[in-house]
């Protein structure tokens, strides 16, 4: 690809890594072109996982693109960023922990981009999503772009327009903190409005809970 509007300013580098799925239910053949669940392939997670790389990362039920997520992070210099379309349910799925503890520690999400219902994909009946995600290490929370189709069925035309526009479905700001999510717990990206109501009713069960001890 190239960048001409950026390639006569003093840059040390410029990176960015993009990675899609297939769909990951066909049959793994090779390591490139195909990726799957553990199920029925545990010989090629063993491969991976016995390694120094592996031992980081793996963990069971995972899914395998979780290891490239995890490989392009490492290749990553400081500030370059990683993209992927893939499934969205590394998000709660108990597989996703150490991909999710590793971004926390490791990155900041920039945009996130749920597709909900809308199979973007022919061969794909997972609901997809596409992150973008920087690497730099984040002590503090921080607010990043969510966008999600909503309850609706969208052709390609429209699909067209919602991924270069905010006309369709919900689009907010959100926030994530890293430290609280450094161990991989699961992760619910909810509009910044209502998360702080919720920390303020959560501060009042805290609250009430200290009252009752009295």
């Amino acid at each position: 690809m190239r960048f001409p509007e950026i390639g006569d300013k003093n840059l040390r580098y410029f990176q960015i890594k993009i990675y899609g799925t297939d769909g990951m239910k066909k049959p793994v053949k090779t390591y490139k072109t195909h990726l799957s669940i553990e199920e029925g392939h545990k010989d090629l997670f063993r491969t991976i996982a016995e390694t120094s790389f592996g031992k980081k990362y793996y963990t069971g039920k995972m899914d395998f693109w979780y290891f490239f997520t995890s490989k392009g992070i490492e290749l990553l210099h400081e500030y370059g960023f990683i993209s992927f379309i893939a499934p969205n349910n590394w998000m709660t799925t108990s597989g996703g922990k150490n991909m999710r503890a590793h971004i926390a520690n490791s990155g900041k999400i920039v945009r996130f981009v749920t597709f909900n219902n809308v199979m973007s994909f022919e061969s794909a009946s997972q609901q997809t999503m596409i992150f973008l995600i920087q690497k730099q290490e984040m002590h503090e929370p921080y607010k990043f772009d969510y966008k999600a189709v909503g309850n609706r069925q969208l052709n390609s035309a429209e699909l067209n327009t919602y991924l270069l526009s905010n006309t369709i479905g919900e689009h907010f700001r959100t926030a994530f903190n890293p430290t609280d999510n450094s161990d991989g717990k699961t992760i619910q990206f909810l509009n910044d409005s209502i998360s702080g109501i919720i920390d303020k009713i959560r501060g009042g069960e805290k609250y009430i809970c200290k009252m009752m001890r009295y």
